[in-house]
């Protein structure tokens, strides 16, 4: 199996690569994709740079990828998974046209390396491929019937006709529409069919066939379910709002921006429920409400929804916002831009309701941000609630330097208290105390420091915010979570902290406290892939500090 590191000598492998000049004789996107299905994934990396060496141009490659993945990875059981080799394909060529040069390769070599491993994964659980069809004469009225009746074969036979007569606009036309009627893949649907519409603009007929098949199945993919004899929960929206679109006065697209009304729409979605929401957006948009403000509640609303529980859910709220919002662009009927409209307040409301119900999910509102700096928004530039800039830059005012964990990462990272205190209290001494300046190896850490004039608490979570010490509030938020109480120091924590402190001296028990990893119980209850790496790593370079400390 190839390591992905490997990507890097691949490209590596031509550098001498000319993109401009003509391509050879190479064949088409089939030959191509056949190239790569073919080749074994140990020796995929060394064919590509020979043929990009005999002048294979980075538009041919992508163009296999793509047909390539079509094939030979399919969207059942779930739109989801190993399918996202299809539905990323769009993001691989951004990448491609932002960088210059050789750098190119790189997203497009590791791109082949992962169609290799969705494959594989494909043929674990059943063996697929995209069957082939004969050409004949249908309608568009077809296709449509054959999705109303979730028909996935018929979907598929009328799909590769319409392509094959030179009517894939209308095909990916229908099927963005019918991707946001249900939310059974939370959103996977209407992602896969807006990235499969940017990128047959992008590449042309050459992919058309398999990029629009593949859709149709996505599409059609009920999970089990057949929602054409029975009624289910995630088809509820798509009924409700077809009805209510009828209800929309025919110039409901031009009208007021009412930040009022949107910010009212937002409130409706913390609480109403997938066809409340839907009527409020109706309302407003009977009352002259502008679309583009319904459109700008919905993608703020999703941003909340990052800041209530920034987990897998919240981002694909963001994301089928993003999705749904070019369907409506890209529509061409007003039917579909009014279903699209309303799918997606419905949706927002069916996100919310998921992420509600994980017991983590924290009270934080949109509106509770301050606004950036007039500086920071012209820099465009933006920051992180503890100050630190994205760019890797501080604020202008005096602060602190960052003090690295060794074997951590930039989110396992501590600020030093500046003001001296004439008492300590810590609720792990060795573990990780904030007052001796050892960072914390354990996810969560509550320090006291009393000082003469001031009291400041530090609190560190699962996130690990920094509280302001004035106010006590992360910097940048509006809200004010309570930090947890600090654990009275027992005698037994208190005689090891000073057989520690006689063993190393006073100088030493911070790198002692530095190098000890969490407890067991401290790992299996707030371990992460990030976190066991970070703890094993610390392992690894502190075998004789660890020993010590375990002899006392």
């Amino acid at each position: 199996m190839i390591n992905r590191r490997q990507v890097v000598v691949g490209a590596a492998l031509a550098p001498g690569a000319a993109w401009l000049k003509p391509a050879a004789a190479l064949g088409d996107d089939g030959d191509l994709a056949r190239l790569l299905i073919d080749t074994p994934r140990e020796t995929l990396l060394e064919v590509l740079a020979s043929r990009i060496h005999a002048g294979l141009q980075p538009r041919q490659l992508l163009g296999g990828l793509a047909v390539a993945t079509c094939r030979e990875v399919s969207p059942f059981p779930n739109v989801g998974f190993k399918y996202h080799a299809v539905m990323m394909l769009r993001s691989v060529e951004q990448s491609v046209a932002a960088m210059s040069g050789d750098r190119a390769w790189l997203p497009l070599l590791w791109t082949a390396d992962y169609f290799k491993a969705a494959a594989a994964q494909q043929e674990r659980i059943r063996p697929w491929s995209l069957p082939s069809r004969e050409a004949r004469s249908v309608d568009v009225v077809e296709l449509g019937d054959s999705l109303t009746s979730w028909d996935g074969e018929r979907t598929d036979r009328a799909t590769a006709a319409l392509v094959a007569a030179g009517r894939t606009p209308v095909v990916l036309q229908t099927l963005m529409l019918h991707a946001a009627r249900d939310f059974r893949a939370i959103g996977h649907k209407t992602i896969a069919a807006a990235n499969a519409h940017r990128l047959h603009t992008a590449l042309g007929e050459s992919v058309a066939a398999p990029l629009a098949r593949s859709l149709a199945l996505a599409v059609q993919n009920a999970e089990g379910d057949d929602p054409a004899r029975h009624a289910y929960p995630a088809d509820g929206d798509w009924q409700a709002n077809q009805e209510l679109a009828a209800t929309l006065p025919p110039d409901w697209r031009v009208g007021r921006d009412d930040i009022a009304a949107g910010r009212t729409l937002v409130q409706e979605l913390r609480t109403a429920s997938s066809d409340q929401a839907a009527k409020v957006a109706v309302d407003m948009l009977n009352d002259n409400v502008g679309a583009h403000t319904v459109w700008e509640a919905v993608m703020m609303f999703a941003a909340e929804l990052i800041l209530r529980r920034n987990g897998i859910v919240a981002l694909h709220a963001t994301t089928t916002a993003n999705a749904m919002h070019y369907c409506y662009l890209m529509a061409v009927e007003d039917r579909a831009r009014r279903l699209q409209l309303l799918q997606a307040v419905a949706f927002m409301a069916r996100f919310r309701s998921l992420v509600d119900s994980d017991r983590r999910t924290r009270n934080r509102l949109i509106g509770d941000i301050d606004p950036l700096p007039a500086s920071v928004r012209l820099a465009g530039v933006a920051t992180s609630p503890c100050g630190k800039r994205l760019d890797g830059s501080t604020r202008a005012e005096t602060r602190r330097p960052w003090r690295p964990v060794r074997g951590g990462t930039p989110r396992s990272r501590t600020r030093a208290p500046t003001t001296s205190s004439s008492s300590k209290r810590c609720s792990r001494t060795i573990v990780g105390c904030a007052c001796l300046g050892a960072t914390r190896s354990s996810r969560r850490v509550s320090c006291t420091r009393t000082a003469a004039a001031t009291r400041t608490t530090w609190s560190w979570s699962g996130r690990r915010n920094c509280w302001d010490s004035a106010a006590k509030t992360p910097r940048g938020l509006g809200v004010r979570p309570q930090p947890p109480p600090a654990r009275p120091v027992g005698a037994l924590e208190n005689a090891a902290h000073s057989r520690v402190q006689a063993q190393f001296g006073s100088g030493e028990v911070r790198q002692a406290a530095r190098h000890q990893p969490p407890s067991r119980r401290d790992v299996e209850r707030h371990r992460t892939p990030r976190d066991h790496r970070a703890v094993w790593r610390s392992k690894a370079r502190s075998k004789l500090t660890k020993r010590r400390i375990s002899e006392l």
